[in-house]
């Protein structure tokens, strides 16, 4: 197994929630191969699908794509108490933040 991108950077733009296929080209041959992308930061999914997609289009079969970390917008009125509860709960590694 490798680690390595297999991507480059078209120029073409990758708007708020509206991926973009050709906004990713691979870098190499992709054909056949299993992939998982790794992003640093969840906001839309816009970018993720991007890369997934021009993956996908270059024969990769896409396995996963896992976030390390995951924007969130905590000044939304209807999320307010949610978010409020949620800062009040220390953090604990010994504790699943499913629980």
């Amino acid at each position: 197994m490798s680690s390595r991108s297999f991507l480059t950077r078209t120029g073409e733009p990758i708007a708020h929630n509206e991926p973009n296929h050709a906004a990713f080209a691979p870098a190499g041959d992709v054909q056949g191969r299993n992939v998982l992308i790794v992003d640093d930061t969840f906001t839309t999914g816009a970018r993720v699908q991007s890369v997934a997609a021009a993956l996908a289009n270059a024969g990769a079969r896409v396995v996963a794509a896992v976030p390390i970390g995951r924007v969130i917008d905590t000044n939304r009125p209807e999320k307010e108490e949610f978010w409020r509860a949620q800062r009040a709960i220390a953090f604990d590694f010994d504790t699943c933040c499913l629980e």
